[in-house]
């Protein structure tokens, strides 16, 4: 084994003991390897000038875009703070656009379940859109682990456990569900007892949305959105949506609060009268 292969081993142990969600493991591997193939210092030795020089490249060469370069900037830095090493320190990240994310209507939902005829497959979208559990969250989710209309979401995101609730004929649902398909360990498993994985789940959810002729982007994570915009918009508490959702601030919660506000302006501006009528310059009182 050389260096860096210790090294970025060394790395990788340190983000999961931090609670790292898999697919940013992978990331933040990825990245921080094409680096040092790049570069091709030893990574203790490696400057601020050397980490911009391959910022650039990315930048330039391979187009990424700000949101892409924020996050393989971070990678980076949280690779060298890992060695001690503080030539990333006064790296900025790039600015990022916040963009609303996607999210359906309650007709949209309503229609996307209706077209899921398999019982697991339907079964599976209510509990993605009932809950709002990550698809990550999902796929570990065992047998045990729901009771009196509560789940207990082991390990989330950043390794936390939370109680979530579901409502009764969901959970009655999955009981029936149980009792009929009897899985081993997990609620959701194949044909060999094993966990579906979270691509087997985005299928199901892409297979849906075509059968439901839903022009907009569907997916597991899209779900969750509308999940915590419908709370919000049937008067929700914002602290309960966050706790349900297991975000560790409110500040990530609060993106609801403005997809919200566009409902309401549009909902006004289809519904009240004079919002209908044509606008002219000059309009006379």
């Amino acid at each position: 084994m050389d260096k860096n292969t210790k090294i970025l081993k060394n790395f990788i142990l340190e983000l999961n003991l931090l609670g790292y969600s898999e697919n940013t493991i992978k990331t933040y591997r990825l990245t921080v390897e094409d680096m040092l193939k790049r570069v091709n210092k030893d990574p203790k030795d490696i400057d601020e000038i050397k980490i911009k020089e391959y910022l650039i490249y990315l930048k330039k060469d391979r187009n990424n875009s700000n949101k892409t370069m924020a996050m393989k900037t971070n990678a980076i830095k949280t690779f060298l703070k890992t060695l001690k090493n503080p030539a990333a320190d006064d790296i900025r990240l790039p600015k990022v656009e916040k963009t609303l994310p996607t999210v359906l209507s309650i007709e949209e939902v309503k229609r996307l379940l209706e077209c899921a005829g398999n019982t697991r497959d339907h079964l599976t979208l209510r509990v993605l859109y009932s809950t709002g559990v990550r698809v990550s969250e999902l796929v570990k989710l065992r047998i045990n682990d729901i009771q009196d209309q509560r789940i207990h979401i082991r390990s989330g995101k950043g390794s936390k456990d939370r109680i979530i609730y579901i409502d009764p004929k969901t959970e009655i649902m999955i009981k029936t569900y149980i009792e009929q398909n009897r899985p081993k360990t997990h609620i959701f498993e194949n044909k060999e007892n094993k966990p579906l994985t979270p691509r087997t789940i985005q299928r199901i959810v892409e297979k849906y949305r075509n059968k439901a002729g839903i022009d907009k982007e569907v997916t597991p994570h899209i779900l969750r959105h509308s999940f915590a915009t419908h709370l919000l918009q049937n008067k929700a508490d914002i602290v309960v949506i966050k706790e349900l959702l297991g975000h560790s601030s409110l500040t990530t919660t609060q993106i609801y609060t403005n997809i919200s506000n566009e409902f309401r302006e549009k909902s006004y501006n289809s519904a009240h009268p004079l919002a209908k009528e044509e606008t002219k310059e000059n309009t006379k009182f």
